[in-house]
């Protein structure tokens, strides 16, 4: 009974945005019982657990248009791309589960590699989203109730382009002001976070 009050005492004390963001998922077995459940935990750190990022169309939820690379643009940085195979996707997690505000993208873990956002003003209202070597990823960004990616310092939306970079044709992924038109010849998308078992 104590050990029960303590675990729902714990889950209840996480903020909306702690329990939304990739928890742990563990198998239990109760000391008494052989049956197995599925029980939603907060992260035991700060760091989230891992997860790659697949675009989905935003007006048509059963088009996944690739997952989330890192495209060479110039030393140190990249431009945040997608590309169609999952398994050419990049493994990122977020800096703090436990504040929206204060959290940040990361992805590697030797040589981590920030998701790096400039604010947004009505004279430049959409930018490509980038991914320094070296860098902390800009802070705010963090994955909301839905498992979507969001910036909480400034209200954006996201989308993807076909177009030519330094080293050839890219889809990128865009993000703009929310009462910005998406640009001709893109498409708006989700950023959903996938939760990668280690």
């Amino acid at each position: 009974m104590y050990v029960t009050k303590s675990i729902t005492s714990l889950l209840l004390g996480v903020s909306a945005v702690t329990a939304a963001v990739l928890p742990r998922q563990i198998n239990s077995t109760g000391l008494f019982k052989t049956t197995t459940t599925n029980t939603t935990l907060p992260p035991v750190s700060l760091d989230s657990d891992n997860f790659i990022i697949r675009a989905q169309q935003l007006n048509d939820t059963s088009i996944t248009l690739g997952y989330m690379y890192a495209e060479y643009a110039y030393p140190p940085g990249y431009y945040a791309t997608l590309r169609p195979s999952k398994s050419d996707a990049i493994v990122g997690h977020l800096t703090d589960t436990t504040n929206a505000s204060n959290s940040s993208l990361v992805f590697g873990d030797r040589d981590p590699e920030g998701f790096v956002l400039y604010p947004l003003a009505s004279n430049a209202n959409a930018s490509i989203a980038r991914i320094f070597s070296g860098q902390q990823g800009t802070k705010g960004v963090y994955v909301n109730e839905a498992g979507i990616v969001d910036w909480a310092s400034q209200r954006v939306s996201w989308y993807a382009c076909d177009q030519a970079l330094e080293w050839g044709e890219a889809t990128d992924i865009w993000y703009k002001l929310m009462n910005v038109a998406t640009p001709r010849n893109c498409v708006d998308i989700q950023l959903i976070a996938e939760f990668v078992s280690s």
